[in-house]
């Protein structure tokens, strides 16, 4: 995939072009996770499904904030591509041991681990602001104006000091660890499968629209199976993340968080927004692969 600098730089331009793509899914995804209404004592979700829920945000709070919480991401893809893209590379070439031998499924899924580890530095700060800026508002923060990045920021700060920034950092690796290692690996398998090519050979490919389709697909298709492995401990995360902050931690583990919101929710809490999860994360993800390959094949930087 080239060097670390040529990830990096076409990782950029993928990672921004997924965010733009799919930021109104993910919004649905947070709100579909944790909104929940007591109905003769039981929990009933607010929402039936992914349009409903869009519909309802667009009539009552307007089309801006289906781009609540965009600025975190956007802010660290740069950051956050260059340590997935790059630590992938590099963890790659540390493997291979013979570049004429393309890697096995199982290393690459490792590499994608690797990498997949290091991006929670940025990420687990990143949607911890995210998420809490996405969540509902009062009709006095929505007449005034709503919550922001630097809102958000200063709350957190001002509870937990800096620290309280990488609440879920563990609950982030925990989730991102298999996620990416599923994630690089079936990007793997479809490129193989589709255009007859593994990933480390496939830059200096002339990027026909035929070839483009196809690593659409097979980023689109990884994006999908990433987030079905891990979606359970995705609902756990946000749950955790979107705690009050002044008070004591009704969640304290990825363990106790996931047994509470089982007894008291039942299992389907953990599927609860997976329809808008997968719709988001299949032209996100297919975005990003794509636009990545394609930098990397027509700035003729890769080597």
């Amino acid at each position: 995939m080239g060097s670390n600098l040529h990830d990096f730089v076409s990782g950029v331009a993928g990672g921004m072009a997924g965010i733009l793509v799919g930021q109104p899914f993910d919004v649905a995804r947070i709100r579909l996770q944790t909104s929940v209404r007591l109905v003769d004592g039981k929990p009933v979700p607010m929402y039936s499904g992914v349009w409903t829920c869009m519909r309802t945000i667009m009539r009552e709070e307007g089309w801006s904030s289906f781009f609540r919480g965009m600025m975190p991401p956007l802010i660290g893809v740069g950051a956050l591509n260059a340590i997935l893209f790059g630590t992938f590379g590099m963890t790659r070439r540390l493997v291979q041991a013979d570049e004429s031998q393309p890697l096995t499924v199982p290393q690459v899924a490792v590499c994608g681990s690797v990498a997949g580890f290091f991006t929670c530095i940025v990420s687990a700060p990143s949607e911890l602001i995210k998420v809490r800026e996405q969540m509902f508002l009062s009709k006095e923060e929505v007449a005034a104006g709503g919550t922001s990045t630097v809102k958000v920021v200063r709350s957190i700060v001002k509870v937990q000091g800096i620290p309280g920034l990488f609440k879920g950092f563990w609950m982030t690796v925990w989730r991102d660890v298999p996620s990416f290692g599923v994630y690089f690996a079936t990007y793997e398998v479809c490129c193989k499968w589709l255009l007859g090519e593994h990933t480390e050979t496939g830059s200096s490919t002339p990027m026909t629209p035929k070839r483009f389709a196809a690593l659409t697909f097979a980023g689109g298709l990884a994006g999908a199976l990433a987030w079905l492995a891990i979606y359970p401990l995705d609902v756990a995360k946000t749950y955790y993340q979107t705690q009050p902050l002044s008070h004591p931690p009704t969640y304290t583990s990825i363990l106790d968080t996931m047994r509470k919101l089982y007894a008291r929710y039942g299992a389907e809490v953990f599927t609860r927004g997976l329809g808008a999860t997968l719709l988001r994360a299949f032209p996100v993800n297919g975005a990003t692969f794509a636009v990545y390959e394609w930098c990397m094949h027509h700035l003729n930087w890769d080597e």
